[in-house]
């Protein structure tokens, strides 16, 4: 067993086991164990939300369904109808 004089500088191949904070201070285990379960859980955050991001990219913006069953409407006279024209005006004026 080799004994560092120094004591401040430990081969590369030792970990320290009182962890040392940003600011020079020492960490508990418990403190340094939250810390990496607070990182786990943000990098799980940020996978789901780029899974969710991808999603939305890949859903069309438009849905044609609605468009083409709106456009049959306006071509059959559905919408030209006195009771179409008041459920238009209650929707705009919220009522």
């Amino acid at each position: 067993m080799r004994i560092n004089p120094t004591g401040n500088s430990l081969p590369s191949d030792i970990k320290r086991l009182d962890s040392k904070g940003p600011n020079g201070q020492s960490v508990s285990r418990a403190d340094a164990s939250a810390a990496n379960v607070s990182t786990s859980a943000t990098s799980i955050q940020l996978d789901s939300i780029r899974e969710l991001s991808q999603v939305l990219e890949q859903a069309a913006d438009v849905r044609e369904s609605v468009v083409e069953d709106v456009k049959l409407k306006i071509q059959t006279g559905e919408y030209l109808t006195k009771e179409a024209a008041l459920n238009t005006a209650r929707s705009i004026l919220d009522l």
